[in-house]
């Protein structure tokens, strides 16, 4: 995998300068472990909502997941960021500012392995800082008690061994895939014993529900940091499948006659 990126990163170059054609590294397939696919749309989401949150339930990243679940953050925003971030209006309302992303560098360790250093970056797209509305009194206290008495400059979720270093996303996935195999989450049937939901999941998981709910898809790009709302809409429009009848509820109820009355004569009411 290595070498591919850096076979692609020449060959690109190359294209820039119109040494080459093609890049043909991207039609070489790496041997490796088969992943499942990524999950876009996800059914019966309120479902899969509470048991993620009945399996991730005394996990020291609890609070990381549920927070996911509410904003639809990516994992490296999330993890990026401080307390500093956190700006509380009320008992049920609060604001977090995302800024800063974790990503990783391809490195090697000390016997020549590869292996990937994480860093601190900006956002994904010119779209990802943003400002992320929360509500719900509980979702407000555990923010709240994640950063009491704690400077600005500190993460909102350190790792457990040192709390001046944070958690890199392979440690979150690594805790998230642990909690649900131990309770079987899934949102298949397909019968596999290790559950297909990966923690990137929860971002798709909050906009499938948001798309279920008929908010409009510009709003819904806007909070997710999502660069296109076309494609945003595109990826999960299997969720609207199956609203027809709604719809058409919908847009009959105008056309519905109604019985008016006038005035007609003395004190008589005419039909019309």
């Amino acid at each position: 995998m290595h070498l591919r990126r850096v076979l692609s990163t020449a060959l690109n170059a190359g294209m820039r300068k119109r040494i080459v054609l093609m890049n043909v590294a991207h039609l070489a397939r790496v041997p490796g472990r088969a992943q499942p696919p990524r999950i876009k749309t996800i059914k019966n989401g309120p479902v899969v909502m509470r048991a993620v949150r009945s399996a991730v339930f005394q996990s020291p990243l609890q609070d990381a997941f549920i927070l996911m679940m509410s904003t639809g953050m990516r994992p490296g925003e999330l993890l990026a960021l401080q307390v500093g971030d956190i700006t509380r209006h009320s008992v049920d309302e609060a604001t977090i500012a995302v800024r800063r992303s974790i990503k990783s560098r391809p490195t090697k360790d000390a016997s020549g392995r590869p292996q990937s250093r994480w860093y601190i970056a900006g956002g994904k797209n010119e779209f990802s800082p943003r400002e992320v509305a929360v509500n719900g009194a509980e979702l407000i206290v555990r923010l709240q008690k994640a950063t009491a008495h704690r400077p600005a400059s500190a993460w909102l979720f350190p790792a457990p061994s040192d709390p001046a270093a944070f958690v890199n996303p392979e440690q979150l996935s690594k805790e998230f895939r642990r909690c649900v195999d131990a309770r079987g989450v899934s949102p298949t049937t397909s019968g596999k014993k290790r559950s297909e939901l990966r923690a990137y999941d929860l971002r798709g998981l909050h906009i499938t529900h948001l798309v279920s709910l008929g908010e409009d898809v510009v709003s819904i790009a806007a909070r997710v940091g999502h660069k296109d709302p076309v494609t945003l809409l595109r990826r999960y429009a299997g969720v609207v499948q199956g609203r027809d009848r709604e719809v058409a509820a919908s847009a009959r109820e105008p056309l519905q006659p109604r019985q008016a009355f006038s005035v007609a004569g003395k004190g008589r009411a005419r039909k019309t």
